[in-house]
């Protein structure tokens, strides 16, 4: 069961992710800067998608 944002913490992140807390912060200053990249990350995948699926160059 998800819990969302504001009920997870960062312990919650780790273990999920497999991770300790010390390489959790080694690239995040804390959950929000976390969640922002994940949202970057994920709009950016998105962004290619649609752009591939509109390029005129593009056969098939």
């Amino acid at each position: 069961m998800e819990i969302g944002y504001r009920s997870t913490t960062v312990a919650d992140i780790v273990r999920r992710a497999r991770t300790s807390r010390r390489t959790f912060y080694e690239h995040f200053a804390g959950k929000e800067e976390c969640f922002v990249a994940l949202l970057t990350d994920a709009n950016d995948a998105m962004i290619r998608s649609i752009t591939a699926a509109v390029d005129p160059a593009r056969t098939g």
